[in-house]
């Protein structure tokens, strides 16, 4: 019998651990069903949920898409305070009355009653979301940006900034006493500078739970962070320090950071992980700190730094890329100059450094030895580079030579881009294979150029054939002669004259001041030169080429719309008809006045007399359908 105890107790005592092993076991594995791994809120989701600020749901899922609502908003942030029981009762002592009128949820009393002493939300807005019913609503954007400001103690510093500009593409829809809130948000880290994938904020749009356990985790982290700078600095003594950081001794797993004063003082003061340091009001790690940054820091009487904030420095080089390390991270060393003398300095590149290389963005590897660059340098770090390369090979056509005096080259290229360079006094250029001074060049030029700092070093021009044909519009008569006509398109274009032209008018040879106003030519150019044309001395009044827009047999009257050669605009014009008017079609055989009609296209050769244009030959070219 007594063995049989024995045994008896022996397997219940182990039957007990068993069970409480498995009970350890299944507390520490048990997650969400609906939290898949590697979630993006999964971190998150973890710690908030450890931390009893958000629970879950009695199936064992967490509903991470679910909205929050105002009421439970206001419960889960009232549990970022580590408050004891009796603390919350006096809490709730203090609020009863208007609780209970309210009806607030047993859920949901104490939370909402700490909410009210922490001055998360006041008694009038209380009031208002639960006789309204929206207390049930789903809480936004805007308002948990109002409740986290307040509950991690921020307002003061919120509103005390004057001016506020919003990085988001709706912040004008933000109302303005809301900025405040939101910007304390960025700053903190709580809310995401970019907005959503549109660069939108939506202050009206609801919160779901995985996002609410983002911005709860990050605020727990920033609470507790403070209250332990405060529970430190009241159990020991410390001083305030401000100055500059003038060196930087690392250790393993501390640094050893001298500050100068404003009287040239030095001291030196260790920091490690956990030592609080902001930059520009964001929290940064203690290895981040670099020289030169000025700082004030709460520091112990035994040299070690509680606290730190820190503000940036920010600082503009320009000058030549001496060489580029793409390490990790990358680095960039320049050469510049300073005071008159030269100087090569080294810079850490920024993760997400914005680099614009010859006017469009670019990649930190196009970046070449010899390339100009003006750089902005932010706490030793560069963060933008505008970069124009040394070496540029483009490709166009010229579109003019200016002289300023010295001559500049501007060229069109391939994407319509226009580019202008002067050109080196010594530039080797090329025309047709063939040795040429920049006077031979001429705009419509096909070119390659070599461009060294943005000179031009090496020109390469290929003369462009084409034609042209139209009535002149102008002529001018000058050291170099200029012809202005409008062409078959109705547009006015103007070329110079080459040197060496052979103008045939009428098959004989004729000159410059052969031609008149009117005249009908046919042009061979090379780039914008013409060397030869054909000229026909029929004056634009004694042609026109139009659609009929109304013909009458027996008024003998035949309307067109034409193109004035002159404006290149539409106009319409009477064509009188006689018995001595020859009508020809496309084939060249003769036709009636009957067989036109309205939409034909045609053309019509003949004189003005007292004003009325009286046509000898009528031509048709096309015959509408």
């Amino acid at each position: 019998m007594k063995i049989f105890k024995k045994i008896t107790k022996i397997v219940l005592f182990s039957v007990l651990i068993f069970s409480l092993n498995l009970t350890n076991i299944s507390a520490y594995a048990q997650i969400f069903t609906d939290v898949p791994d590697n979630y993006w809120a999964e971190d998150y989701i973890k710690k908030v949920k450890d931390l009893g600020i958000i629970t879950g749901y009695p199936d064992a899922t967490f509903k991470p898409n679910k909205e929050v609502t105002k009421s439970q908003a206001l419960v889960m942030i009232s549990r970022l305070y580590k408050l004891d029981n009796s603390t919350i009762e006096t809490i709730k002592n203090k609020y009863r009355h208007l609780l209970d009128e309210l009806k607030v949820e047993s859920w949901a009393y104490d939370g909402i009653a700490v909410a009210l002493h922490k001055g998360i939300v006041s008694e009038e807005v209380l009031r208002e979301y639960y006789k309204s019913g929206r207390a049930k609503t789903p809480a936004t954007k805007e308002e948990i940006c109002i409740f986290l400001t307040r509950a991690m103690g921020l307002e003061d510093e919120a509103k005390s900034k004057t001016i506020i500009v919003l990085p988001f593409k709706d912040a004008e829809i933000i109302p303005a006493q809301i900025t405040p809130y939101v910007d304390m948000m960025i700053q903190k880290g709580i809310i995401n500078s970019k907005g959503d994938s549109k660069g939108k904020f939506n202050p009206k749009a609801p919160i779901n739970r995985a996002i609410m356990a983002k911005m709860l985790s990050i605020a727990y982290d920033y609470i507790n962070e403070n209250e332990k700078i405060e529970q430190i600095l009241v159990n020991e003594d410390t001083i305030t320090i401000s100055g500059t950081i003038s060196s930087i001794l690392k250790a393993t797993n501390e640094m050893y950071v001298t500050i100068e004063d404003e009287n040239k003082q030095k001291n030196i003061y260790k920091v490690n992980s956990d030592t609080i340091i902001t930059l520009d009001g964001d929290r940064i790690k203690f290895n981040e700190l670099v020289e030169g940054l000025t700082v004030e820091a709460e520091v112990t009487n035994k040299n070690k730094v509680v606290s730190m904030k820190v503000k940036s420095i920010e600082e503009e080089y320009s000058g030549k890329v001496d060489s580029l390390a793409l390490t990790t991270p990358a680095i960039l060393t320049i050469e510049y100059e300073k005071n008159g003398e030269n100087e090569t300095r080294a810079f850490y590149i920024a993760k997400d450094v914005k680099v614009i290389l010859n006017g469009k963005e670019s990649f930190i590897y196009k970046i070449k030895e010899g390339d100009l660059v003006e750089l902005q340098v932010k706490n030793k770090k560069i963060v933008k580079i505008v970069a124009e390369s040394k070496d540029k090979h483009i490709k166009g056509i010229i579109k003019d030579i200016k002289y300023k005096p010295e001559p500049n080259l501007v060229v069109e290229d391939e994407n319509g881009e226009i580019y202008e360079f002067p050109v080196y006094k010594r530039a080797d250029i090329e025309r047709n294979n063939k040795n040429a001074e920049i006077t031979d060049l001429r705009r419509g030029d096909k070119v390659a150029i070599e461009v060294e700092y943005n000179v031009i070093k090496e020109i390469e021009a290929r003369v462009i054939k084409s034609e042209d044909e139209g009535t002149i519009k102008e002529i001018l008569i000058a050291d170099r002669p200029k012809l202005t006509i409008v062409n078959k398109d109705g547009k006015e274009v103007s070329y110079y004259l080459s040197k060496d032209i052979d103008i045939d008018i009428d098959n004989d040879n004729g000159n410059i001041y052969d031609l008149r106003l009117g005249y009908f030519v046919e042009l061979d150019i090379e780039s914008d030169e013409i060397i030869s044309m054909e000229v026909e001395p029929i004056e634009q009044n004694d042609r026109y080429e139009g659609e009929i827009e109304y013909l009458n047999d027996d008024a003998e009257v035949i309307v067109l719309s034409v193109i004035n050669y002159n404006t290149g605009k539409k106009e319409v014009v009477r064509i009188d008809i006689t018995k001595f008017t020859s009508f020809i079609d496309s084939d060249g055989d003769r036709i009636k006045f009957r067989n036109l009609r309205k939409g034909d296209k045609v053309i019509a050769i003949g004189h003005f007399d007292g004003g009325i244009f009286t046509a000898k030959t009528i031509i048709v070219t096309q015959k509408v359908k």
